[in-house]
């Protein structure tokens, strides 16, 4: 798959708005991969963003942490961001024991390139050595640009990849989370019945602060790969949802298919699950082989493309794109 960025002379700047909703998911979990955090580095890495260190180990399972401080992020982020150079998504692997223990982070950390034998200008550990009760779930680690950091592991159970991570140890350093990761299984569905265009709230967008908004105009989808041809959409029978709107007719879903006179100005479902969408229902099942579509003033770079597969109702991810443009977009599937 791929994104043709297509120049247009004019848009019109308009004003426009974290796991889904419903029978959902996050990201379509890939087959699990074997969880066993302590065994040693592998000679093959993969694709890493700068900014970000990664490594997967003998086992398979794709460890990544983000180098800077880490404030605000999830490890479903952490993971998303810095595989997203990678032909597929990556997320936060659920259910991936936590190491209890600094020594038991040590082949991690390794592989990481970095020791949990603390700073040497800050030689305590505080909280002992454990994730402080307020971020229990993370394994944390001192942001500082030194090889040696000060290391905090979960108490027990399984490594959590909603907790967002923020604050600082006793000693005021800010921490980076270190995070199991996974590749995303792409869908194989090649007609459907419903289809959507998604983002995600904490995914990069235009305006950091801004990703509760998401602002397109004039959808179309395409049986032909290239976007030639009548576009599918067709008022009769079909039926357009989104993720919320800024209100009124004006910046309605309906707006960014046809309707003139307005654009969608897009809003996540709520703050805590933070989906971005807008799907069209079609009266039968079609074909999609292209979708194009104008961003304007708060655009997503990271876009996937989604549909449900006959007799379910979960959305899947079918394709997705990294290099989202303020302007017109096509994605060929």
């Amino acid at each position: 798959m791929r994104l043709i960025y297509t120049p247009i002379l004019l848009l019109c700047p308009i004003l426009g708005a974290h796991a889904r909703v419903g029978s959902t998911r996050f990201l379509q979990n890939a087959t699990a991969a074997p969880s066993d955090a302590t065994a040693a580095p592998s000679s093959s890495e993969p694709l890493c963003t700068p900014g970000f260190s990664c490594w997967e180990n003998e086992a398979g399972l794709l460890w990544a942490k983000y180098d800077g401080e880490a404030g605000g992020m999830d490890c479903n982020e952490v993971c998303f961001t810095a595989f997203s150079g990678n032909p597929m998504f990556h997320t936060c692997k659920e259910g991936v024991p936590a190491p209890n223990t600094v020594n038991g982070l040590s082949s991690v950390a390794t592989g990481l390139g970095f020791d949990c034998t603390g700073n040497p200008n800050k030689p305590n550990q505080c909280w002992g050595g454990m994730s402080p009760p307020t971020l229990n779930g993370t394994i944390l680690v001192s942001a500082s640009d030194q090889t040696s950091k000060n290391c905090y592991t979960p108490t027990e159970g399984t490594i959590s990849c909603n907790q967002v991570v923020d604050g600082a140890n006793c000693y005021g350093e800010l921490f980076s989370s270190v995070c199991p990761c996974m590749a995303e299984e792409l869908s194989t569905i090649t007609e459907s019945k419903k289809w959507r265009l998604y983002t995600h709230g904490d995914w990069p967008k235009t305006q950091e602060n801004n990703g509760w908004q998401w602002d397109l105009d004039s959808i179309f989808f395409y049986s032909s790969p290239d976007c030639n041809g009548t576009a599918l959409y067709t008022s009769d029978g079909t039926t357009i949802t989104d993720s919320g709107n800024a209100g009124s007719e004006f910046w309605g879903a309906e707006r960014a298919f046809g309707q003139t006179g307005g654009k969608w100005g897009g809003r996540w479902d709520n703050n805590v699950d933070k989906n971005l969408w807008i799907a069209i229902e079609f009266p039968m099942p079609v074909t999609v082989g292209c979708i194009q579509f104008n961003q304007f003033d708060n655009y997503a770079t990271y876009i996937a493309v989604e549909a449900v597969a006959a007799g379910s109702t979960t959305w899947e991810s079918v394709t997705f794109v990294t290099d989202g443009q303020n302007n017109r977009n096509t994605i060929q599937i």
